[in-house]
């Protein structure tokens, strides 16, 4: 998806990503209306800002497993509580591998309600970083 695509279009509440796309590119729903978002499993990257600055909440956002990239504040500055975050799944365990200190808040605020990891093994120091600030703040 080309970068801002659908950045401030506050109607859109609902998206659901096709089965073929790997990547979503930064800015892209930057400032929506997104209540409930369906990502495909073999979405592999999630760039820098594609989320930020929702509108709206989020009652839960399934990542799935094979995202391998979660680019700087591709869930930040959002003016509303996100619900929870779910990494993978059962029979779909995290590949996660980038995650940014501030892909999922801003200023040290605590964006979602409650995190869900789903591995195979335990999550390398980056990961247990973000893990923690989600958790902890």
């Amino acid at each position: 998806m080309a970068g801002s695509t659908f950045t401030g279009c506050t109607n859109l509440e609902y998206c659901e990503m096709p089965e073929t796309l790997l990547l979503i590119n930064r800015y892209a729903f930057r400032q929506t209306g997104l209540t409930q978002i369906v990502f495909n499993n073999g979405l592999q990257e999630i760039g820098q800002g594609a989320f930020g600055a929702l509108k709206k909440g989020i009652n839960v956002l399934k990542i799935p497993g094979s995202v391998r990239i979660i680019g700087a504040q591709a869930f930040a500055a959002n003016s509303v509580k996100l619900g929870e975050l779910v990494f993978g799944g059962v029979g779909d365990p995290t590949q996660i591998e980038t995650v940014y200190k501030d892909s999922f808040t801003q200023g040290g605020g605590k964006d979602f309600s409650s995190v869900t990891y789903y591995a195979t093994s335990i999550p390398d120091e980056n990961i247990k970083g973000i893990l923690s600030v989600i958790e902890n703040v």
